[in-house]
């Protein structure tokens, strides 16, 4: 799920998720620091959904279906890396350089998900996503 802002921003889109985007979207630069930060919180998050959920079809679908369609997914699952549960990161919509800092969340009403929550980390970062959000 995405709030309208997410899908300016990052170009997300109904059927599409963080997890594809990183991994799936042909206009992802995959070669810099940010994003390699950003495959660790996502395969991180991937993976403690499969703990708590390793039955669960959806989940086993999305991995196989990242497993097999990107070449840097098998290499990162494999390579483990733990990003924590806060941190920050780079990414660079539209080709603007955004700094994010997350918080990763375990809501109680719904055990087993993650709620990823970002925030601009700082001032250039903020008018950037103001200028999207009024878009």
């Amino acid at each position: 799920a995405a709030n309208a802002q997410a899908m300016r921003v990052m170009r997300v889109r109904r059927g599409c998720n963080l997890a594809t985007l990183t991994f799936l979207d042909r206009e992802v630069d995959r070669t810099t620091s940010a994003w390699r930060h950003a495959a660790d919180v996502v395969t991180a998050t991937l993976r403690a959904a499969l703990r708590g959920h390793g039955e669960d079809g959806h989940f086993l679908d999305l991995v196989g279906t990242l497993a097999t369609a990107s070449a840097e997914f098998p290499r990162q699952w494999a390579r483990w890396s733990d990003p924590g549960p806060q941190g920050s990161f780079r990414c660079f919509p539209r080709g603007q350089e955004v700094a994010l800092h997350y918080a990763l969340m375990q809501p109680i009403a719904a055990p087993g998900h993650t709620l990823v929550y970002t925030w601009a980390a700082d001032e250039h970062s903020e008018a950037i996503l103001a200028a999207y959000g009024a878009n």
